[in-house]
């Protein structure tokens, strides 16, 4: 073999090549130089799909940074699910108007959900509401109603606007008498914009019918949990017969339920590697994963999703 030779390689062997984290055992910890001279505890806490909690990854000091910016940005936490006592209860306070019977009468495409459409008409016997422009409706459900932030009104949220009527008419009446607070214009103006902790779901795989799990996919996606309530990974086994996306009341019937605290990183892989190309394979679907309502205190999540072409070329 002459010199010209000796260094010749496969396009393959020259090819950038995805590698995935060995999860070794539940369990299992390693430590890890994550930058340059900070070693870190990654603890791996699933087999399927392998998770990773990487304890202390962000500093208090960080945390706080990160909750400031986006407060200094318009971005607020969502509100609790229940902001009054427990014993005070939505059953407690249910209105003849706003009940099950009614929401099921107002839920016309028969999806558990009320869309925007859907929502206007259950709201019409609020003065003001049927008037208002749509981008100022859906801030009112937002403000008001949606505690889940998901641009929809389920159930519970609907039996639960009757606490809410004597504020979203006085909220109408400044808006008509140009007193609105400047604050929400602001937010009217910047759409929806919250922090907070939603259900991701594989719509391909668990609602055929591509409208419930439609919505899921577009909510706010999470991996790092930095303050009080509950995370949760779900991956489902063959003999569950749990609904997938009712994660309000079947929270902790998932494998995996994370209780993180303020600097913790949750890291996984949402995707298998292909073993031919060594590049990104079928998504995983023990990847299935999402949040636990929040009850009491708060819940601040940073995003950081890494994301690869599934086409090489690109």
């Amino acid at each position: 073999m002459t010199p010209d030779h000796q260094f010749e390689t496969s396009p393959k062997e020259n090819r950038m090549k995805l590698v995935q984290l060995d999860p070794i055992k539940v369990g299992f910890i390693r430590q890890m130089e994550l930058e340059p001279r900070r070693i870190f505890d990654v603890e791996t806490v699933a087999m399927k799909p392998p998770i990773f909690l990487i304890h202390n990854f962000l500093t208090s000091e960080e945390c706080d940074e990160i909750k400031n910016c986006a407060l200094a940005a318009g971005l607020y936490s969502s509100k609790t699910i229940l902001e009054r006592p427990f014993n005070e209860s939505i059953e407690k306070v249910a209105d003849p108007y706003y009940n099950n019977r009614t929401f099921t009468k107002f839920d016309v495409d028969k999806d558990n959900f009320l869309n925007l459409t859907e929502a206007v008409n259950a709201l019409s016997i609020i003065k003001g509401v049927t008037s208002l422009p749509g981008d100022v409706f859906q801030y009112i459900l937002k403000k008001f109603i949606d505690v889940d932030s998901n641009g929809y009104i389920d159930d519970l949220e609907f039996r639960d606007i009757t606490s809410w009527i004597t504020s979203i008419k006085e909220w109408i009446d400044k808006y008509e008498r140009n007193m609105t607070d400047p604050k929400d214009i602001m937010q009217m103006k910047k759409g929806r914009s919250r922090i907070s902790q939603q259900a991701w779901l594989d719509h391909s795989s668990y609602d055929p019918n591509g409208k419930i799990a439609n919505r899921s996919i577009s909510r706010d996606r999470f991996n790092g949990a930095l303050k009080k309530a509950e995370t949760l990974q779900v991956y489902w086994e063959d003999n569950r017969r749990i609904d997938p996306i009712d994660l309000k009341n079947h929270c902790h019937d998932a494998n995996l339920v994370l209780k993180p605290k303020k600097g913790l990183a949750v890291m996984w892989y949402n995707h298998y590697i292909e073993p031919e190309s060594e590049w990104l394979g079928e998504k995983d679907p023990f990847s299935l994963h999402g949040g636990c309502d929040v009850i009491k205190g708060e819940k601040w999540i940073a995003n950081n999703w890494i994301t690869v072409d599934n086409n090489y070329e690109k």
